[in-house]
């Protein structure tokens, strides 16, 4: 997805988490854990776009 993004010089990526990363609940703990994940993937995904218009 990123590579073709990068080829076009533009293109959205669209986050969408949830209050479970904030928030623990009982029996879901790999739900819970998971939202964090995806925090820091998206932040570095960040750092590796910034210069581009994606």
């Amino acid at each position: 997805m990123l590579s073709i993004m990068k080829q076009q010089k533009h293109g959205y990526i669209i986050q969408i988490s949830s209050f479970a990363g904030l928030v623990n609940f009982p029996s879901i703990g790999f739900y819970n854990g998971s939202k964090p994940a995806i925090e820091s993937f998206i932040e570095s995904l960040n750092l590796e776009i910034q210069n581009t218009r994606i």
